[in-house]
């Protein structure tokens, strides 16, 4: 089942890249602490779509007069807009997003708006930073802000 489940996915990013839409996959270390994984899909030259999953740690639940420590984590759908400089290799971006957060004793359904930059010192490597704030749609006056960087691979050209 394993060894299926892995050609499956190898035979769907070699089907992405043969058809010109690039793929690729990110990793990311946040200031929550937290990291987080990532597929993009370019939608065309400037737009990308993200999925992502992600894990909070150093998060914290009350119960009488004992903390427990816990981890929470995240699933999350975002779109980027970013610009185009042809003959530099970086890239700033705009992007908005919702998110999942779940576990921790708690769940909730975060908006969430960043602006990043990446820079390419090879072909189809890439690093970025990315700062972002995070809303949650129940009470917005619990919104967050995150720090992120990472680094990321493309199958496919841009």
């Amino acid at each position: 089942m394993k060894t299926r489940t892995f050609l499956l996915a190898v035979a769907i990013v070699c089907a992405v890249a043969i058809s010109g839409l690039g793929f690729g996959l990110e990793v990311g270390v946040g200031t929550e602490p937290s990291i987080s994984f990532a597929a993009t899909w370019d939608i065309s030259p400037s737009f990308t779509a993200v999925t992502s999953l992600g894990a909070l740690f150093g998060g914290s639940v009350q119960t009488g007069s004992l903390t427990v420590q816990t981890m929470s984590y995240t699933l999350g759908v975002e779109f980027r807009y970013r610009a185009q400089f042809q003959a530099l290799p970086i890239a700033p971006y705009l992007g908005i997003g919702a998110f999942l957060e779940f576990g921790g004793g708690d769940t909730a359904l975060l908006m969430a708006s960043a602006l990043g930059m990446q820079v390419n010192p090879l072909p189809h490597v890439h690093v970025f930073v990315e700062g972002a704030a995070l809303v949650p749609i129940h009470d917005a006056s619990r919104w967050s802000a995150r720090l992120k960087l990472g680094f990321g691979y493309r199958f496919g050209q841009r």
